[in-house]
């Protein structure tokens, strides 16, 4: 007898079968998460490769002119709210920004 589509490890682990894995690995933690209430998360990508925290505040003065100047974080949370329209949505700490 045919074992059922979704005991079949063979046709699961085929190319036509990829959209059925990336959709599990939806729906696995989303109904993990459902059992625990948990309702919102956030996501971090980041890399092993780090760069030396000076090398970082480099490229972070480059990528963001004007950081850590003095009154830098009160006109980025000024800025960002009046973007996202709500100082609600706005929470930023800023940890470490290079003086």
């Amino acid at each position: 007898m045919q074992p059922l589509p979704y005991y079949d490890h063979e046709l699961l682990d085929t190319e036509d079968a990829r959209s059925l894995r990336i959709l599990t690995e939806y729906l696995e933690p989303l109904v993990r998460f459902g059992a625990q209430n948990i309702q919102d998360t956030v996501i971090l990508f980041g890399s092993v490769r780090i760069l030396s925290r000076e090398d970082a505040t480099v490229a972070l003065k480059r990528a963001v002119p004007g950081i850590g100047r003095p009154g830098y974080e009160e006109e980025w949370r000024r800025n960002s709210v009046q973007q996202v329209g709500s100082a609600q949505a706005v929470e930023c700490v800023f940890i470490g920004a290079p003086s």
